[in-house]
């Protein structure tokens, strides 16, 4: 996990975005593309990192 992965987690978990894009905000936020930051989560979820993303 390098430090873009930290910031990403980050953000997710301090307050993700409640928007139609909420992987673009993040993106924005940190200088990634939505893809970037999609590719990013989804590799998270697969080694474990991540179990879900959902809002409370």
């Amino acid at each position: 996990m390098d430090s873009q992965d930290k910031q990403i987690l980050d953000l997710i978990q301090s307050g993700f975005p409640l928007t139609p894009r909420p992987y673009a905000e993040v993106g924005r936020e940190l200088g990634l593309t939505e893809a970037e930051v999609l590719a990013r989560v989804r590799s998270l979820r697969q080694r474990g990192v991540i179990r879900r993303v959902g809002a409370n």
